[in-house]
């Protein structure tokens, strides 16, 4: 059941961001006002991943896993010290 009510807002939404595109369309229909679709094209993808991060900092309480990241990080240099001072 959840299932199909997301799916069914997520349908809605994508619809109603289409028809401002064509709508935006309708008003910037002259070429030399093709900057204003790309802005707001380029303001909604960013206002997109904003929203995105902030979801999914609150979920999980961070953005990224640096932890892992770190010690990954320093096994890769801790192997490339060991190569290079071996002759490897």
């Amino acid at each position: 059941m959840n299932r199909g009510a997301f799916s069914s807002i997520e349908a809605a939404w994508q619809n109603v961001f289409e028809l401002c595109s064509y709508i935006s369309t309708i008003i910037f229909s002259h070429p030399e006002q093709f900057q204003w679709p790309c802005l707001l094209s380029v303001i909604a993808v960013y206002t997109a991943g904003v929203i995105y991060a902030v979801f999914v900092r609150r979920r999980r309480g961070h953005l990224l896993h640096l932890s892992r990241w770190m010690i990954l990080r320093a096994r890769e240099d801790g192997l490339q010290k060991v190569a290079s001072s071996s002759g490897v």
